[in-house]
Order: structure tokens, then sequence, then C-alpha cells
């Protein structure tokens, strides 16, 4: 959890302020409802602004500084302790960030699962290379999209890798928020190594998505490393099963676990 704190400053003259409002973003605590520490304001302390500390849960007595706000970048129920600060205006925001770990077994626990037609979608290294279908969520919002993993032959296919766009009227490129090469979020080939544990799914990404129907691009890795991006992700131990070889690499797309997670 992160506390993002931002100082509005306008015409004080008792903190030594000129006429021009500025804004200044102090500084972000992470793991807010465990810090047992202090928000310090002391980056301020050329522009004659005292000093204070902003403990979660408590009040301090002084001073009341006027044109502060505070925005606490997560939802309010969240906290242990919601922080109060006469005179401040605190407010909440909910910002997407990227998942820590980008696998799960938890089966889809504080998720939604959704309609996916029409049902399991394919692509192949250098046929095929892209395939559509259609998803479903019940309002606009952004949303993470999780999913079995994409690969499913072991080592006999090395390069399983392929991503997905979610192109719409809120995000016409269809890119997700957090991408890991060139815009798109490549999903590298997990099982050439043995298989993931049972009910493992995968991120997929984040993306904003529309109430009703949204179209889901699935689109293979390879030919994107053909055109010389995007190389870290592709696996070259065995050149009978490169994208360069006639290896299919093929990558699924399945609907029994695809499961969304409204931010």
């Amino acid at each position: 959890m992160r506390l993002s704190i931002l100082l509005v400053l306008t015409a004080c003259s008792e903190y030594g302020l000129d006429n021009d409002p500025a804004e200044h973003d102090l500084s972000v605590l992470d793991d807010l409802t465990d810090a047992d520490g202090t928000v310090p304001w002391e980056g301020l302390a050329e522009l004659d602004i005292p000093s204070v500390d902003i403990t979660v849960g408590e009040t301090p007595d002084e001073p009341s500084i006027p044109g502060v706000s505070i925005t606490i970048d997560d939802d309010p129920g969240a906290l242990d302790e919601t922080p109060t600060i006469p005179g401040v205006d605190i407010t909440f925001e909910r910002t997407p960030r990227e998942p820590e770990d980008e696998y799960r077994d938890d089966a889809c626990d504080g998720g939604i699962f959704v309609d996916f037609a029409p049902g399991e979608i394919y692509v192949l290294s250098w046929n095929d290379t892209e395939a559509f279908g259609e998803i479903t969520v019940p309002t606009d919002g952004v949303y993470e999209i999780w999913n079995t993993s994409i690969a499913e032959s072991g080592g006999s296919q090395r390069n399983e890798s392929g991503f997905v766009l979610v192109p719409n009227a809120l995000n016409p490129s269809g890119e997700p928020l957090f991408a890991n090469c060139d815009g798109v979020r490549i999903l590298d080939d997990a099982d050439n190594d043995g298989p993931l544990p049972a009910g493992t799914t995968r991120y997929v990404g984040t993306f904003p998505l529309e109430a009703g129907v949204n179209l889901v691009e699935f689109h293979h890795y390879c030919p994107l490393y053909r055109t010389g991006a995007c190389t870290q992700f592709h696996d070259s131990v065995d050149s009978s099963k490169t994208c360069d070889s006639d290896n299919v690499n093929s990558v699924h797309f399945m609907p029994e676990q695809l499961c969304l997670y409204p931010l």
C-alpha cells in the first residue's frame, strides 16, 4: 500500500511562499498499515514550512497547514486505520499496479469468472499467428486478466509464447497498462522445464474494458521476434524448436479458468 502526499502551496506569507501556486509530490510510503514510522515533510524546509510528522491513526496537535491535501492511493476500506489531520483534505484513489507475482493458485479468489467465446483459441508460430475471441464484463473499468498458462507442450515446443491485446473505445490500441516489451506483455513459455502446478493461473495483463463484449486479440510471439523485437524472450536451446524452425510452438487461450480482477 502506498501513501502519496501532494502538497498544494498557495499564497501564504506566514510560510514565506510567493503568490504562484505550485504542487510538490512530497513522498511515498510503502506498506502504510505496517508502518511504525512517520511521513516527514522535511523536503520543503527551504520554504520555511515546519516539519510535520503524520502517524497513521493518530492526529498531530500541531501544526494545521492550510492548503494541504493528502491522496491515499488505495481503497479506504483496505486501511487498518484511516488517518485524520485537522485542516487537511484527505481523499482516496485507486491506482492500478502490476502484480508482484505473475502466478496465482487461489482459484480466482476475489475475482470473477467471465464468459469467453468461442471457447478455446490457439495460434501457431508460422501460420495462423493471431486469433480472436470475445470477453464479456459487467461494467466499465480496469481489470487484471488471469488465465491458465498458454503453453502446454513442455520441452517439445520451447517457444510457446504470445501476448494479448484488447482494443476498445476506452483503449483503442488494446495494449496493456503494464507492458514488458514494445507496448505488449509477452507471456513467455512457462513449461519448458515441467508443467506448472495444477490450478495455477498466470497474469495476462491489465486492461481497460467496456461493459459488455470486448474483442480479445491473441497473438503469437514468434512473428514479433522475427522482426528483431523482444528477442530476450526467445528460447534458442534447441535449434529445432526456435521461432526460426518449422516447430509449430502452439499457444492456447482457454476459457475454463479465465478470471478477472476489477481494480
